[in-house]
């Protein structure tokens, strides 16, 4: 089992269909929807190899949170997955079958009968079942032709091993977060994407920009696309502070999946505090801006750790109530209580250029004239950020994630029973993330036009009016499961050739982690 694959499913480990949408049925092997000769005046698929989709572990994040898309009538529109890269060619033959997965239509390279040809044909020493070949070594897949995008969902220890061969091919690859297993690690798969760089921009041109693209997919999620339009309209006025608390990282205080085992070993790369608190961090971050003057304490409350067996198949119970059995009891180095406080960056050190729909760049330009005419972030004392991340469950009755963000005019707050996981499972099981906006003045939200919610708000009479503002999933990602739905985005987002979350996001955060976790000493 992959362990990285399985933070989210720790959490709400049950079946997809109970995750929002029923699971995916792959089309039929047989099936030439998108035959490269009959696409006429649209742009070639995205040939996409997968490494880390796993037939022994069918409840994995690449299962859950990639296929659903990929195998859907949209994604097979532009993307499709020709080969599969694990721990050897048989691992990964066995995960084709497993998946079902269709067949690929035939690539320029093997009309000639390459390796990568028709189904049943090319099966050489990396072998190929149903026309996608399988590979049991990173080079192997590097030095195949007819791959566009490598996509790596293994644990975060081995993401570096696994990508470095593609990069240095020039490849575009897609890498679960966290990136790698350090700052340095981070660095170096960076280094290697520009000496391999291509000249020029564009996906689909003749020319291609290389991309790494990572899976900071929160930034993408609906409701915090929507706290940046809040902050772009000014409906707060200047940001004076924000606090966020949340409980999470694992469903359990005390217990882990014996397949989360590495989440107690601070070494591997890939814990609470890089995954869990690492993607709240980044998300905070990415809507209100960059954070400085970082200072953080951390703690380790509950050191010994009972990993436990997975509850069966058949049961969606969470770890917490379905009957378990212990595996052995571990001692960890990793905290499980983050408390983080910085101060806000100016804004003008932090424009953006524009990406794509799902990025408010209106916030930009607005915040900019604000902090122009001495009245937007950066005037006066910087704005502070706090927040605080406990491993395990909240107070019963207490959302799992609370955000509130304060300004001169208004508050907003963001509440996710389900927890702070927003680039993921925090939306299962039919949990609602309410954003609310608490204007002062006694000004609407809505304006009377689209913003807020009919019957959402309260007060009035010129007093403080508090009122509910909607988001929403777009139709196609609602008819995917939950985890694949933001996912799902920053593969529409790439083939579109809009901006991404970069390997360069990803370092700034890399180096703000690093920074927090060097003051750590672990206990003996």
């Amino acid at each position: 089992m992959q362990c990285m694959s399985r933070i989210y499913l720790d959490i709400f480990p049950g079946p997809l269909h109970q995750m929002g949408a029923p699971p995916p049925t792959p089309p039929s092997s047989s099936s030439s929807l998108h035959p490269r000769t009959s696409r006429t005046n649209m742009p070639p698929l995205i040939r996409v190899a997968i490494i880390g989709l796993s037939a022994s572990a069918v409840t994995s994040w690449a299962s859950q949170a990639h296929l659903p898309y990929l195998l859907s009538a949209r994604g097979r529109a532009r993307f499709t997955i020709v080969a599969l890269c694990n721990s050897s060619v048989e691992a990964a033959r066995a995960a084709i079958r497993a998946f079902d997965l269709p067949s690929p239509p035939p690539s320029p390279s093997s009309a000639g009968g390459g390796a990568g040809g028709q189904p049943g044909q090319g099966e050489g020493e990396e072998g190929v079942l149903n026309g996608i070949r399988a590979y049991g070594d990173p080079q192997s897949l590097a030095d195949d032709p007819d791959v566009d995008l490598v996509v790596c969902c293994t644990r975060v220890d081995v993401h570096l091993a696994t990508v470095l061969p593609s990069v240095r091919a020039g490849k575009h690859v897609y890498v679960e977060w966290p990136l790698a297993q350090d700052e340095r690690r981070a660095r170096e798969l960076l280094e290697a994407a520009t000496e391999a760089g291509r000249v020029g921009a564009g996906l689909l041109g003749e020319k291609k920009q290389q991309k790494i693209i990572v899976g900071m997919q929160g930034r993408v999620a609906p409701p915090l696309v929507k706290l940046k339009q809040l902050l772009a309209e000014g409906r707060i006025g200047r940001v004076l502070s924000s606090e966020a608390r949340a409980f999470g990282g694992s469903h359990d205080r005390e217990r882990l999946m014996v397949g989360l085992r590495c989440f107690t070993e601070l070494d591997v790369g890939g814990n609470i505090v890089t995954i869990g608190f690492g993607h709240l961090f980044d998300q905070i971050q990415h809507v209100l801006g960059d954070m400085q003057d970082i200072r953080a304490q951390l703690q380790l409350q509950r050191p010994n750790v009972t990993l436990i067996e997975p509850p069966s198949s058949s049961s969606s119970s969470s770890p917490s109530s379905s009957p378990s059995k212990v595996v052995e009891i571990t001692r960890s180095n990793v905290p499980d209580l983050i408390i983080a406080t910085g101060t806000l960056l100016p804004l003008i050190h932090q424009l953006q250029p524009a990406s794509s729909p799902t990025t408010t760049t209106t916030a930009t330009t607005n915040q900019l004239n604000a902090v122009s005419s001495g009245s937007g972030v950066g005037s006066g004392s910087a704005p502070s950020v706090l927040i605080s991340y406990r491993r395990g469950q909240p107070f019963p009755g207490t959302p799992a994630f609370v955000w509130t963000i304060n300004g001169e005019r208004g508050e907003i707050r963001l509440t996710a029973p389900g927890g702070p996981t927003l680039q993921s499972s925090t939306y299962a099981h039919g949990t609602r993330v309410t954003i609310e906006v608490h204007d002062f003045a006694g000004r609407s939200v809505s304006g009377g036009g689209g913003g807020g919610s009919g019957g959402g708000g309260s007060g009035g009479n010129g007093g403080d009016v508090v009122e509910s503002v909607p988001w929403e999933w777009e139709a196609w990602q609602g008819a995917l499961p939950v985890p694949a739905r933001n996912v799902a985005r920053i593969y529409e987002d790439f083939a579109e050739g809009r901006a991404t979350p970069s390997g360069e996001d990803a370092l700034k955060r890399h180096v703000q982690l690093g920074e927090i976790l060097r003051a750590w000493t672990p206990p003996h």
